[in-house]
């Protein structure tokens, strides 16, 4: 009779080992794929950091090449402001020359005018 009880008591031990076996086996294929997942996702994460590295070296210089460029304009703006402002100041002495020229040109005029009548 013991030996019936402790060969049942032994199967049911071995029946709980076996549901605790395929159990952590079950387990241990979820955690697997589990692994499998996040190392395809980790993958993915480092093509993406690459690619968005490589984006932001191509924007770095993109705007570097616009901070030059403005820079550019802004120097050549200013060098062209003065020689406007060079022009325009010569341009007014000539003015004011030409009148002083039409003035005595006319004056002369006047006096040869009044030269020829004596």
């Amino acid at each position: 009779e013991r030996l019936r009880q402790s060969y049942a008591e032994a199967k049911d031990v071995l029946q709980l080992t076996q549901q605790e076996f395929a159990t952590c086996h079950a387990t241990n294929h979820s955690l697997r794929d589990a692994l499998a997942s996040t190392q395809a996702g980790v993958r993915e994460s480092r093509q993406e950091n690459a690619l968005l590295h490589a984006s932001l070296g191509q924007a770095k210089s993109a705007l570097e090449a616009a901070l030059q460029s403005q820079e550019a304009y802004r120097k050549e703006y200013y060098n062209s402001r003065e020689v406007l402002e060079r022009s325009r100041g010569e341009l007014a002495c000539q003015e004011e020359e030409l009148r002083t020229l039409r003035a005595e040109a006319k004056g002369g005029s006047a006096l040869e005018e009044a030269r020829g009548q004596v």
